[in-house]
């Protein structure tokens, strides 16, 4: 089942004009989502669509450095970006 806040975003919007879809996974660190969730999540994304992320106590860990973080974060923004073209 879906958790974070996701779930509490949907009501703000009207959703005869937006599809909220929530894919947050409770215990998944920005690192095991784009491991094992990002590839479900790209193939469903269309052109316009906009993709909003929060990561938290999750990617407190050591296992991976500031700069592998960035690097990865980069790498989901080109991903998304690719759609547009």
């Amino acid at each position: 089942m879906p958790v974070g806040w996701g779930d509490l975003l949907a009501p703000y919007f009207d959703t005869n004009k937006i599809n909220v879809v929530n894919r947050a996974l409770g215990g998944t660190s920005s690192r095991t989502f784009y491991r094992d969730q990002w590839s479900r999540v790209l193939a469903r994304l269309k052109p316009a669509d906009f993709v909003v992320m929060q990561f938290g106590h999750n990617d407190g860990g050591r296992s991976m450095t500031r700069i592998a973080r960035a690097a990865q974060l980069r790498a989901w923004a080109t991903q998304r970006r690719k759609l547009t073209i």
